[in-house]
């Protein structure tokens, strides 16, 4: 049995367990543990007097390594041992698991089994506190993650509390599996991945570990090339560019280059990739200019022209013996290509280093792929070109196989081998060990350009979603030149729509954009609310429409021009008409040089089924909307429209905006509104010009009353027939409503007088040139020639049905729904409001 044996001292216990990753200086130890430097000394020197520690006595006492001995190893053990015999009376029945400490980030359990990864997820404080709690909708629920630290884990009897070997595998739910869980505990030692975190559930507590998330930590979904899967888990690593990667074993380089190597230039050994042996003749660059690095420029391109001109053609001047036999030393035998900017596959067969150097130098300078690097050579004659590569943001990895692994600032992870093929250690940061299962690419394309673009708004981010992520023409985002801000944004486009909570909360303050695209939806709201003013123009799409409030909505529909506003509004017009207490909360809003001009618009909106409430602001609000209209038609039509209800205050407010409308630029659809209610009061006659102007910038119901006169005017003249053939309308369904149907401009009524015949109508449109409009005039001119003649419905070239809009409703045979949307669908919106009328008419006849 082992002896009890606790360590009282907390800086003592807490030293010994850091000590067990390695080696450090007292002032590492301090900084790393929080411990004040005089406290961390004296706990160091008193672990140094009872053999538990060791310093480096060949380095100055200052900034000397101390290391765990074994003695001091030994004790650790015996503490957490007595820490299971103190826990371990009663195991609470569902149970498997006990803290035995928790410092902050590094913890130990006392486990049953052995998880079946290295990768633990650990429950939330509040998800013991509230077994029933559901876990945050964050894209990336359930608990904290931690890693196993160290290979083992330590075995222990509960009967002896002597070291004993781990618990045979059983089936489970059976009494042997039970007997078994029961006998024996695991001492497992783990570190939470987020640093920045803590695990607040106390010592002596029991946990279930149950794996509650299917997605892995956000840690291991940072790039966009999956190398494999977590060992033991279904958790699929994407490391961030900038890996490293030590490899001795062949298997594990081809694996890795394999899965990171689609649409990137690769510089390999591996024949698997290809056998091709050219190199594009712009390498030579670099290389002459390391070859006479004190020949002028001058003198140096002329030689390289000489070189490049033999090389390609055999033609010039053949090179010295001397020149000839460096090229071959550095290239070997190759193919030279010329206008080439980039490289499918480099095979090293025949490379020296300083050749492959001046190829990683041609591959940063001169082109914009994304890389993978293997390098062969055990000593590296330029350590500064590598860490520029890693540096660079285009390289996915650089593989090293030779001598010993290399230290690069510049890594973003790095990969080491393990006993096993095809599994290896991959360490994004040093306190992190993850045990990854290689997996190969079933497929490579060559190289496409680096992917660094990012939306400018929610409907490109939506749209390049919708193409899987494949579509980077869609993304048009500029003004973010900060790289790290930039790949915070890729990395948060590869978690939409799902979202990470974690990611989002940790980058907001320095990418807000970074951690808006990464939000769940559930967090959309609170997040807008906190960052939403520095997010640029056409982000708040992304929020159901439905999770905001009406003067939510109001506010926020100024900081888009997407359909998102007009929705917003509706909603925002429905809630008033739910509750109109709320306008008591809108009519502030005309006051605030931010939210007025949207104020006015939806005060407008409102007006027509709330006159009495709003009639006192509305003379404000036209005011407030006439210097910054928006969406005019729809709101004209709502105060002014055909279908608005009529009020005593309208004339005057009618007015108001005439006016209002009458100083807006010429060809405004304010403008061109004003002037034809001016003429038609006046009852003057409509210029040619204006009719065309009309046609072109109002609403075609607006201006359809009028529709046959304004025809029939432009068809009469060679200028009008020109104009007519290149300004496509709908005439068909212009012309042939039906009789009686309220139109007209908002403010100035009209009922359609419906298709009556005019002398010449006919002829002339047979003279309208051929253009973009034909189809639509030639339909009205063989519906004309139908009437007229009595003949046969015509089949219509806009729709195949649109004869019978010149026909009578009452010879209208039934058709099929399908029938009727077959073709233009304005003319089918009227074939199937004038069938509808038809059927009511008949059912109230019956």
């Amino acid at each position: 049995m082992m002896p009890k044996k606790t360590i009282r001292s907390r800086y003592q216990r807490r030293i010994l367990d850091w000590l067990l990753d390695g080696g450090g200086t007292v002032s590492q130890v301090s900084s790393a543990l929080g411990i004040a430097m005089p406290h961390a000394s004296l706990a160091m020197r008193q672990l140094r007097e009872m053999g538990e520690v060791q310093r480096d006595e060949n380095a100055s006492i200052r900034g000397a390594m101390h290391r765990l001995t074994a003695l001091g190893s030994e004790h650790l053990l015996h503490d957490l041992v007595e820490r299971v015999r103190q826990n371990t009376n009663t195991i609470p029945l569902g149970m498997d698991a006990v803290v035995l400490s928790n410092d902050r980030t590094s913890i130990v359990l006392g486990v049953l089994s052995a998880p079946e990864s290295r990768l633990v997820c650990l429950p939330r404080r509040a998800k013991l506190l509230d077994p029933e709690r559901e876990g945050t909708s964050s894209g990336n629920t359930g608990g904290l993650w931690a890693i196993q630290r160290g290979p083992d884990i330590h075995w222990i009897s509960l009967t002896t509390f002597s070291p004993t070997t781990a618990p045979a595998e059983a089936v489970e739910g059976t009494l042997s599996a039970y007997a078994n869980q029961t006998e024996t505990i695991g001492i497992l030692r783990l570190r939470l991945l987020d640093q920045s975190n803590s695990w607040g559930v106390a010592n002596g507590t029991w946990i279930r570990l149950v794996p509650e998330n299917i997605h892995g930590p956000s840690q291991l979904n940072i790039g966009e090339h999956t190398i494999g899967e977590v060992v033991g888990t279904t958790f699929p690593v994407r490391p961030e560019h900038g890996l490293y990667a030590h490899l001795p074993s062949a298997v594990d380089r081809t694996l890795l280059v394999s899965s990171l190597g689609n649409h990137a230039q690769i510089m390999t050994e591996s024949l698997s990739f290809s056998n091709h042996r050219s190199l594009p003749i712009d390498i030579l660059d670099p290389w002459m200019r390391k070859r006479h690095p004190r020949l002028s420029s001058t003198k140096r391109k002329a030689r390289l022209r000489t070189l490049t001109r033999w090389l390609l053609s055999g033609r010039g001047k053949q090179p010295s013996l001397n020149l000839r036999r460096s090229l071959l030393a550095d290239f070997g035998e190759r193919k030279w290509k010329e206008h080439t900017t980039a490289i499918d596959v480099v095979l090293l067969d025949g490379i020296s280093q300083h050749g492959a150097t001046c190829i990683v130098e041609w591959m940063l300078e001169s082109t914009t792929f994304d890389m993978v690097v293997e390098w062969l050579w055990s000593e590296i004659d330029d350590p500064d070109l590598m860490e520029r590569l890693l540096a660079s943001g285009r390289c996915r990895a650089l593989i090293t196989s030779r001598g010993e692994a290399k230290h690069f600032s510049s890594k973003t992870a790095t990969v080491q081998p393990t006993e096993q093929l095809a599994v290896i250690s991959y360490r994004p940061q040093e306190s992190c060990d993850f045990r990854v299962q290689l997996r190969r690419a079933t497929s490579r394309a060559e190289p496409e350009a680096t992917r660094d673009g990012i939306p400018a708004n929610a409907l490109e981010l939506l749209e390049w979603f919708q193409s899987g992520g494949m579509d980077e023409h869609v993304l048009t985002g500029q003004g973010i030149e900060n790289m790290q801000v930039r790949q915070q944004i890729r990395r948060a486009m590869r978690m939409f729509p799902k979202g990470d909570s974690d990611f989002a909360n940790r980058v907001e303050r320095d990418a807000p954009l970074a951690a808006w695209i990464a939000s769940p939806e559930s967090e959309r709201l609170t997040r807008w609310k906190r960052i939403g003013d520095v997010l640029p123009q056409g982000w708040v799409d992304l929020i159901p429409i439905q999770d905001m409030d009406a003067i939510s909505l109001v506010k926020a529909m100024v900081r888009t021009e997407t359909d998102w506003r007009q929705q917003a509004a509706r909603e925002v017009v429905n809630a008033f008409d739910s509750n109109t207490a709320l306008l008591v909360d809108l009519i502030p809003l005309l006051d605030d040089e931010v939210y007025k001009s949207m104020a006015s618009y939806v005060v407008l909106l409102s007006s027509r089924r709330h006159h009495n409430e709003l009639k006192s602001i509305l003379p404000k609000a036209a005011t407030v909307w006439l210097d910054a209209p928006y969406d005019e038609e729809r709101t004209l039509n709502a105060l002014f429209g055909p279908n608005s209800k009529t009020h005593a205050e309208d004339s005057s407010l009618l007015q108001r905006f005439l006016n209002g409308a009458s100083v807006h630029p010429r060809g405004s659809i304010l403008r061109t509104w004003s002037s034809a209610i001016a003429l038609f009061k006046d009852k003057a006659p409509i210029p040619l010009d204006f009719m065309r102007t009309c046609i072109n910038v109002l609403p075609e119901q607006w201006w359809s009353a009028w529709a046959l006169d304004w025809l029939d005017s432009q068809l009469s003249t060679a200028g009008g027939r020109e104009w007519l053939a290149h300004h496509p309308k709908n005439w068909p369904a212009l012309l042939f409503r039906p009789k009686g149907e309220r139109l007209g401009l908002p403010g100035h009524e009209r009922q359609h007088g419906g298709y009556s015949q005019r002398t010449n109508l006919r002829l002339n449109l047979l003279m309208v040139p051929d253009g973009e409009a034909s189809a639509a005039l030639l339909d009205v001119h063989d519906m004309i020639q139908q009437l007229e003649q009595n003949g046969a419905v015509h089949q219509g070239r806009l729709h195949p049905l649109v004869g019978w809009l010149a026909c009578d409703d009452e010879t209208w045979p039934d058709f099929t729904m399908k029938e009727l949307l077959d073709g233009d669908q304005d003319i089918a919106k009227l074939l199937i409001g004038r069938a509808m009328l038809r059927r009511m008419h008949g059912t109230s006849m019956n």
